[in-house]
């Protein structure tokens, strides 16, 4: 094999260079790329706000029946499995009176008007 000086700076190819400097293992695995998701997002303005819910606060109430649902849990357990609630019973009765408490102010909270809105 002759080499020119022309042709000296082409590359040639693999096929003159030996098999294993030209051909490692991974090279030979056949590569796909990605196409682009066809998608109809679009996004919306940062500075929009969404139409106001008059019954989003409300949803907030949700959380007191599943807090006692866990409370009347915790009782049937302890009435089926026989443990002793005594140690954990003033911190319990502590947070039922704190529960209550947020419970309203959660009430009003719900209930109140929202900023620049007419009642």
């Amino acid at each position: 094999m002759k080499s020119s000086a022309a042709g000296a700076s082409r590359w040639r190819g693999p096929e003159k260079v030996p098999a294993l400097v030209a051909r490692p293992a991974l090279a030979a695995v056949e590569r796909r790329f990605m196409e682009p998701l066809e998608s109809d997002y679009t996004p919306l303005p940062s500075r929009r706000r969404r139409a106001a819910d008059p019954a989003r606060r409300y949803n907030w109430l949700l959380l007191f029946p599943v807090v006692g649902i866990c409370v009347v849990l915790l009782f049937a357990a302890a009435g089926l499995l026989q443990f002793s609630l005594a140690p954990i019973i003033d911190g319990l009765m502590g947070f039922l009176i704190l529960l209550f408490a947020l419970f309203v102010v959660v009430i009003f909270w719900a209930a109140a008007p929202r900023q620049g809105e007419q009642s």
